[in-house]
């Protein structure tokens, strides 16, 4: 018999929250807004986990589940420790960047690009001329040192454009998609030591997702190509599973992820690395919000393994 005062504190939560039976992971209570996100009544007596078919452990230590078509933080609280019952509240996951966010990315970029691109580019010509002019060849080294300089900065600018062009969501281009090729077409890319390391698993014989295919391919991009840059034994696993949830896993060894970069992961210019600019993973997961989905990074730390999830709602056979 569960105590009237437990109901009452069910009921008053704004968010899903479940009385749990611990030994056998049973629900025994849930307040309206659980029932409805579950979107079925005979949840009472069902084990937890059918409702949450899928939770995780992000890299900064939270865990998170799917609840009906929506992902969650989940919080467990111990109620009574002789019986085991426990109460699992489902706080809405705050998705990031939001909107306001996203847009003040796009501008600070914006001026960036627009402040260094033209003066680079005449400071660019200008080395140019004088090379074409020299005849020393000790000059012709220095310039030609100055110009791969300026070549690299491009390079980084042209990083930032592709970021700065990324839309927030564009969900009319949207199709479905057999997400196999593309993982192949990602290991053509590679180059011959990385591709000995690549390895693709897939526990269906087809996965095809409703997604932007031509932004899928970036998106798989820079997840494989952060798996190698921080992988220790090369090597980078790739899971396709399960059709009805949509799910992609990439995997990784690797050393821990720097508590000074864990809460600010998919933050531009969030990096560990002296030579990159640390916006992989922040375009990584506006990919993936393109096609209404979810990227979530965990950390397995007796293993050294971390893991990308990639999760779409929207799938078809």
């Amino acid at each position: 018999m569960i105590n009237p005062l437990l109901h009452t504190v069910l009921d008053i939560l704004p968010y899903p929250a479940f009385l749990v039976d611990s030994p056998n992971n049973r629900i025994t209570a849930a307040n309206a807004l659980a029932v409805s996100e579950c979107s079925r009544q005979d949840i009472i007596g069902l084990p937890f986990n059918i409702l949450v078919p899928f939770s995780i452990t992000t890299h900064d230590h939270v865990q998170v589940g799917l609840l009906g078509t929506k992902w969650y933080c989940l919080h467990t609280r111990e109620i009574d420790t002789d019986s085991g019952l426990r109460m699992i509240t489902a706080v809405p996951r705050k998705e990031f960047p939001d909107e306001e966010t996203f847009e003040i990315w796009r501008g600070m970029i914006q001026v960036m690009l627009h402040r260094l691109r033209s003066p680079l580019t005449g400071v660019s010509g200008f080395v140019d001329l004088m090379t074409a002019g020299e005849e020393h060849t000790v000059t012709i080294t220095r310039l030609s040192a100055i110009q791969r300089g300026l070549t690299h900065v491009f390079g980084l600018m042209d990083e930032l454009e592709r970021l700065h062009q990324i839309p927030q969501n564009t969900q009319e281009k949207r199709s479905n998609t057999d997400i196999y090729p593309l993982c192949q077409r990602i290991r053509l890319e590679l180059e011959p030591d990385r591709k000995a390391g690549f390895h693709i698993h897939e526990s269906v014989k087809t996965l095809r997702l409703f997604i932007h295919a031509d932004n899928f391919l970036p998106l798989l991009r820079e997840l494989v190509i952060n798996g190698f840059e921080h992988s220790e034994r090369a090597g980078v696993e790739v899971h396709i599973s399960s059709p009805k949830a949509g799910i992609l896993t990439i995997s990784n060894t690797k050393a821990a992820i720097a508590p000074s970069v864990a809460s600010t992961l998919f933050f531009p210019f969030v990096t560990t690395k002296a030579d990159n600019l640390g916006i992989g993973l922040t375009k990584a997961m506006l990919y993936t919000h393109q096609s209404n989905g979810v990227l979530l990074i965990s950390e397995e730390e007796e293993n050294r393994r971390v893991t990308a999830m990639l999760y779409f709602p929207e799938t078809s056979d």
